[in-house]
């Protein structure tokens, strides 16, 4: 069915954002996304991705506020991931952009989002920003066939970084995420 399916629409209809079979949008043919990204060389899991983090500590972010960012990826034929990661700056996450690197292995993913900047928020309303010095948010999840989603969680380790002659020492910071192919 799904090679008589992917026949019936072809490939003129790449471009095309509905479905000329049934009249629904692409997004809804799930597996009609995951062999047109590999035609395009994407993998199974490339493409454009929505979704948002949240933060396990009240006093590391609020918990129950939804951080949203776009992930570009592209999935090669071993399952490495590459790609960049753009937070919403308007709604609480990072202005620069992020370099993605991970790996998917089935249905179980890991990557990590190396922030190029280092901003460090104090208690006392300062805030530390260091172009030089960036971090790691290492995320592990697994997608969900039935709602089409990656679901997971993400850690920033505790480390001592050095910023000019100041050494901050960043704390661990937990929590979870989510994000959809769009």
């Amino acid at each position: 069915m799904v090679i008589k399916s992917i026949s019936h629409w072809g490939l003129a209809c790449l471009d095309q954002q509905v479905c000329p079979q049934c009249f629904c949008s692409f997004t809804q043919h799930s597996i009609y996304t995951i062999v047109i990204n590999l035609i395009k060389g994407q993998g199974k899991f490339g493409g454009i991705w929505h979704g948002f983090y949240m933060y396990d500590n009240p006093t590391d972010g609020p918990t129950d506020y939804q951080v949203p960012f776009t992930a570009t990826l592209v999935q090669d034929k071993d399952g490495k991931l590459t790609g960049t990661a753009q937070d919403d700056a308007d709604e609480g996450g990072v202005e620069e952009p992020a370099v993605v690197v991970g790996q998917i292995t089935n249905d179980a993913i890991g990557f990590e989002k190396r922030m190029p900047v280092l901003r460090v928020d104090y208690d006392d309303g300062t805030q530390v920003t260091d172009a030089d010095s960036g971090y790691t948010v290492f995320y592990k999840g697994s997608y969900n066939y039935t709602k089409n989603k990656f679901f997971g969680t993400w850690s920033i380790p505790a480390e001592t970084i050095q910023s000019g002659n100041e050494l901050i020492e960043v704390e661990e910071t937990t929590g979870t995420w989510e994000m959809e192919r769009q």
